[in-house]
């Protein structure tokens, strides 16, 4: 019949009309943008400048640093004075003080460090009527101490155990000791003696700064 012909060939035609539209679909090729082989060659080139640039600021860097090590003033080492043998200002057996602590030729340092001493040994509160044997040892670190804050020429790596200004204090409390007998300001020795067998050394005494 016409009419069932006509229905019978609608799906063989719609299968067919399916066929090519799924055979027609075609992949499509992913395509690299325009002008990027450009711009990865302009990176890798700034990249290589800039290296450049570092490298060549590295370079003068070390030609400032070598010509600056080149023109550095290295100080002079310190020179190790040794205290001589025997005692100072015996000009027989000893040595001269001046000359071991190598002022021969700046007797005004020399002057100067032997005020200092003297003040700072009343500042130490150090007794001038003992001894430099019988001396507090905090004392005598308190004067040597403040004696080379004041001048650095003094320095432990010049003078070791700081005998210098220990030689100076000994000097020091020594003439003060002789001025104080000759004046009769310091008991003698014999007088101090027999206080101290009457039990008189027990008080304590105010020290002398006359």
């Amino acid at each position: 019949m016409p009419g069932e012909n006509a229905t019978q060939s609608t799906p063989s035609n719609r299968g067919a009309n399916g066929q090519r539209g799924q055979g027609g679909r075609q992949k499509k090729t992913a395509r690299k943008p325009a002008g990027s082989d450009t711009g990865n060659a302009n990176v890798q080139e700034e990249l290589a400048r800039v290296l450049a640039e570092l490298e060549a600021t590295k370079k003068k860097l070390e030609e400032q640093n070598a010509r600056g090590a080149a023109n550095a003033v290295v100080p002079d080492p310190v020179e190790r004075l040794v205290r001589p043998k025997g005692k100072a200002r015996d000009s027989k057996n000893g040595f001269n003080l001046q000359e071991a602590m190598g002022l021969e030729e700046d007797r005004e340092q020399y002057d100067a460090i032997l005020r200092s001493i003297h003040t700072n040994v009343v500042r130490a509160n150090v007794d001038i009527t003992i001894d430099f044997r019988r001396q507090d040892p905090a004392k005598l670190a308190a004067v040597y101490k403040l004696t080379r804050e004041e001048f650095p020429y003094l320095t432990r790596a010049r003078f070791p155990l700081d005998w210098a200004i220990a030689e100076m204090t000994m000097q020091f409390l020594r003439n003060r000791r002789r001025y104080g007998l000759k004046c009769k300001r310091i008991p003698n020795r014999e007088a101090r003696k027999r206080a101290e067998a009457s039990g008189g050394n027990k008080r304590r005494r105010r020290p002398w700064r006359g």
